[in-house]
């Protein structure tokens, strides 16, 4: 090929993505400012948040931006992240995050609080900014009194549409294709049913997942064809598996990569654990099953005011836009709790046939039947032996 023409095609094409529409107020900017904000999993309730006012406003895009100075790059209070692993969580929590909500453009990350500076007094006209009030000045998310801070749920669960349309999380094609084939090589015939654990004391104990409470649900599970997914507490990923038995798998990939274990939640049949952040990417993504314990408890944000007041839930209520299959479970939790509601849950879905996730479908569509049999005349016969046991 010629010279000239490898130049003009070139030209062209710069040409072309020079004519593509820019901002022009057609283009919120979130701002998440990790000055006062945490690194962590309410990350998604922000850009859950932010999506739900840019279709109010019917912008096109929403461009994300990170603040992290890297010499302070976390609040005081989350010591845990400092300037040699911070950019460890806003890969994975940050920029992760960014990759669940297919509205999200450009993403931007700024490690020097003056470049971010000057960087928003020369732009921001460009953008509509969110949150509007966003002080360049003084940061500072939990000491606004006039509003609930942008990275709280309270404001979705109160201003969300009930039908779940507003359920935005979508994981990434490539996340979704990897957590079909994984299931699909390791899993099947068996209902994959995930269990995700929680063993991070830093903010209360209260919050911790008992590993004895969900043995005896494996227990309990042994001759039935179910297998569970084990995914373990992020800060405690290297430890070994905390259940016996065969019934259970290890799988650690998604623990470190947010879109896959999106895409996981997304592509199991049911999804099991104790109200923790990580689960935020289920809650926000209509399209997967869940049921979240320990709703209510002794610790940090487990008191009904506390509830009430950060995410909008009275007592035995549901998130806005949830399912049937979508449920918090308010009791205390213990063993019978969990293996009752689970048990329920898969009989329910075995009996509107949505207990087979798509990828068995598409792949092993001539044994469905199979193994839709089993697993309802298995759950029968452990709901008759648990109904006569509390009888």
């Amino acid at each position: 090929m010629e010279l000239s023409i490898v130049k003009r095609e070139e030209l062209e094409r710069f040409s072309k993505q020079r004519g593509d529409k820019g901002p022009n107020f057609r283009s919120m900017l979130a701002i998440y400012d990790f000055f006062d904000l945490p690194f962590s999993n309410d990350i998604i309730t922000f850009l859950a948040r932010a999506e739900l006012e840019r279709k109010k406003n019917s912008f096109e895009s929403i461009t994300v931006v990170f603040i992290s100075h890297s010499e302070d790059p976390s609040p005081p209070r989350h010591n845990y992240v400092d300037s040699e692993n911070y950019k460890t969580y806003l890969h994975n929590l940050g920029f992760e995050s960014t990759r669940l909500f297919p509205n999200v453009g450009s993403v931007l990350f700024f490690s020097n609080r003056n470049e971010w500076i000057s960087f928003f007094t020369n732009n921001k006209s460009f953008y509509s900014v969110y949150p509007p009030d966003y002080n360049i000045d003084w940061p500072n998310e939990t000491q606004i009194t006039h509003r609930l801070s942008i990275h709280c749920h309270r404001p979705f669960q109160e201003n969300a549409s009930k039908d779940g349309s507003d359920l935005s999380v979508t994981p990434p094609r490539d996340a979704v294709e990897y957590a079909r084939h994984w299931i699909n090589k390791n899993i099947f015939p068996k209902i994959p049913v995930t269990i995700t654990m929680r063993k991070w004391k830093v903010f209360s104990d209260h919050r911790l997942s008992n590993p004895q409470e969900w043995q005896d649900l494996l227990n309990l599970f042994k001759d039935l064809p179910v297998k569970f997914i084990v995914l373990k507490d992020f800060h405690h990923v290297m430890e070994n598996n905390p259940f016996s038995g065969s019934n259970s798998i290890i799988w650690d990939y998604p623990v470190l990569n947010l879109s896959l274990r999106a895409a996981l939640y997304q592509e199991s049949s049911l999804n099991l654990a104790v109200n923790q952040g990580a689960f935020a990417c289920a809650v926000y993504n209509r399209n997967a099953n869940y049921i979240i314990f320990n709703i209510l408890h002794k610790g940090r944000g487990g008191s009904e005011e506390s509830l009430k007041r950060l995410l909008g839930l009275s007592r035995n209520d549901q998130f806005i836009g949830s399912n049937y299959f979508q449920r918090l479970v308010w009791e205390p939790i213990n063993s019978d709790l969990i293996i009752r509601e689970t048990i329920d849950c898969l009989y329910e879905l075995c009996c509107s046939n949505q207990i087979i996730p798509d990828c068995y479908k598409q792949k092993h569509a001539s044994k469905i039947s199979e193994v839709t049999s089993g697993i309802r005349n298995s759950l029968i016969f452990l709901k008759e032996k648990i109904s006569s046991k509390t009888n």
